[in-house]
């Protein structure tokens, strides 16, 4: 098996990210349960989506590395979104470690099949209300360049690139070039996205203290 692409992150201030985040998500036909994340329904269902949405197997050691024994972060509330009986996405939020005041929009995923429906916005903005109302200081993610899509949603949402790491966040054992060239993409990906907002009149990605 070959060695993970680097992790990339982001992050804002929640009062800048409560600034732009639109009103919690309406999802349609589909309907949300929110549990906690050591609930039995979640144990049953999440490995199934988090396999098919991530292209790799999962089982309940991966629920549990994921939702309950994350060394950087304690989750706090799992959503599951489902198609009649049969579930189709999730969303996690957590907090920090290291530092609850720190708020984390934790393992999206989307069945292939219901792609393209605007569903993984709406978890994400379920995440981002459901920690706005924890009250957290901070809201944060983590991803990978390949999820280019997720990454973009969070940039539309007020945050932004984070470069410089903090002790609560997860440590990506790839090597500094590795690691180094994600970081550059990820910087120009950024660029090109402020530009296009610009362009279309949303807001430009300013503020927040990572640059």
């Amino acid at each position: 098996m070959g060695r993970s692409p680097p992790l990339v992150y982001f992050g804002a201030d929640a009062r800048r990210i409560a600034r732009v985040l639109p009103p919690p998500p309406r999802f349609g036909p589909f309907r949300l349960e929110e549990h906690g994340p050591g609930d039995e329904r979640v144990r049953e269902a999440w490995p199934g989506v988090f396999a098919a949405s991530f292209g790799r197997r999962a089982g309940e050691e991966a629920w549990r590395a994921t939702l309950l024994e994350h060394p950087q972060y304690e989750v706090r509330r799992t959503a599951l979104l489902l198609d009649g009986t049969a579930a189709i996405g999730t969303m996690s939020t957590a907090v920090a470690r290291r530092n609850p005041s720190v708020g984390i929009t934790h393992a999206l995923g989307i069945l292939p099949s219901h792609r393209g429906q605007g569903l993984g916005r709406k978890l994400l903005l379920w995440a981002l209300h459901d920690l706005q109302r924890r009250g957290v200081e901070r809201c944060e993610g983590e991803s990978r360049l390949r999820h280019r899509e997720s990454i973009l949603m969070h940039y539309d949402l007020g945050f932004r690139p984070k470069l410089r790491l903090d002790p609560w966040n997860t440590p990506d054992p790839s090597p500094w070039p590795a690691k180094a060239a994600a970081r550059a993409r990820q910087v120009a990906g950024y660029a090109a996205w402020r530009a296009r907002a610009r362009g279309r009149g949303g807001q430009d990605g300013r503020g927040g203290r990572d640059a």
